[in-house]
């Protein structure tokens, strides 16, 4: 049992208080705290205090990877499969999405072979890895999720249909060649073109007050010139309550817009994006990836299974498993094959391990191998466990 010292990304979409007012870390430079990673993703790795030293998780890992992980784990993925992460949205993301894994390793590949560096910013595929995620809302939380379904797509578009001949043509033949045609127009619009289509934006902006137009009306003030704002009246809006999930898979488009969550991920960093961000856009790699298919909010909600103190989160992907503990002063047993990732979201819990004990507050997360199991825990509050089911 290993407590984690886990490190911050410093984006500028990031809130600057929700860490330090939730959970007491110290910002004395007053930066956006956007991400709080914990995990082994080479690029930011968390930290442990092992045999009086300072370790990367990584590194206590690899020293003996089946025992840690477990043997299936080990056997199958070979590494840590997944990667945690706390996020804070206190202004918009990127629109963008993560490849599957045939694009991630093709396009890791093809960077490579071109000499970009893994730290330029004029990367896009950072790993091999495909990235499908789990959002679980801390506080309420809204984003721009998946496309909506043709017919609501369709109710939007007829207001700006003036734009170009290219939305007539979609809206007399709703389906995804037409729909990949469009979106690629949107997004490659330029000179007289572009300048008549905002024209047309604002002036609708006016008229009307509802989503997703309020959504666009907020966002144009600091990307007033962005094309893939056009992008936002295609997307559905959900709006997550605390305690809710959802499950994203590749391909799937999102922005992020407000509030704090958990995302769980297939250890990856690939993103591709296609606007409303200072970082590197390509508009060739996030058509590709993109996944044309509606995503309404019934079939991406993840609905939790109750079983006594703990709330399962089921995914169909082998990278992880996600749940939810309610602790009492009650002792709940917990016994798996594989390691697990614990996060305290609120109160404080103790670990149990024969004779050992770890203490972990609202905040605080900590390593368990493999080796380790079965442990007991209880406590006040609640906590988040990330681990494996393969067997």
């Amino acid at each position: 049992m290993l407590k984690l010292e886990n490190s911050l990304q410093n984006y500028n979409w990031g809130s600057r208080t929700f860490l330090s007012e939730t959970y007491n870390f110290t910002n004395p430079h007053n930066l956006p705290m956007a991400e709080l990673w914990i995990g082994t993703h080479p690029k930011t790795p968390s930290k442990v205090h092992y045999n009086n030293k300072i370790s990367f998780l990584s590194d206590i890992i690899n020293s003996n990877p089946q025992k840690l992980l477990g043997s299936s784990v080990y056997q199958y993925f070979g590494e840590l499969p997944f990667l945690f992460k706390i996020i804070c949205v206190e202004n918009p993301l990127s629109i963008q999405v993560h490849p599957n894994k045939i694009f991630a390793k093709q396009g890791f590949l093809k960077e490579n072979s071109r000499s970009i560096p893994i730290n330029s910013y004029k990367r896009n595929y950072k790993d091999k890895n495909y990235k499908p995620e789990l959002i679980y809302a801390i506080t309420p939380f809204h984003a721009l999720i998946g496309f909506k379904t043709f017919a609501q797509i369709n109710s939007l578009l007829n207001i700006i249909n003036e734009i170009h001949p290219s939305i007539n043509i979609f809206l007399r033949m709703p389906n995804q060649n037409n729909l990949l045609k469009l979106l690629k127009y949107l997004l490659l619009l330029k000179g007289q073109e572009k300048l008549k289509a905002f024209n047309i934006l604002k002036s609708k902006l006016k008229l009307f007050k509802e989503e997703p137009w309020h959504t666009i009306k907020t966002i144009i003030i600091n990307y007033p010139e962005d094309n893939s704002l056009f992008l936002l009246l295609f997307f559905n809006n959900i709006f997550l309550k605390p305690g809710e999930a959802v499950f994203i898979s590749c391909g799937t488009p999102h922005i992020y817009l407000k509030g704090n969550a958990i995302e769980i991920s297939a250890n990856s960093d690939n993103v591709l994006r296609a606007g409303l961000t200072s970082k590197y856009i390509d508009i060739s790699e996030f058509l590709m990836n993109l996944k044309l298919s509606d995503s309404l909010l019934s079939k991406i909600l993840i609905k939790p299974k109750k079983l006594q103190n703990e709330l399962r989160f089921p995914i169909e992907i082998l990278d992880f498993a996600f749940t939810i503990h309610v602790l009492t002063n009650e002792l709940q047993n917990i016994n798996q094959k594989s390691m697990a990732i614990l996060f305290c979201i609120q109160g404080d819990f103790t670990i149990i391990k024969d004779d050992r004990l770890l203490l972990l507050k609202s905040g605080e997360s900590c390593f368990v191998s493999a080796e380790e199991m079965p442990i007991k825990i209880k406590g006040n509050g609640s906590l988040a466990r990330v681990f494996n089911e393969l067997y």
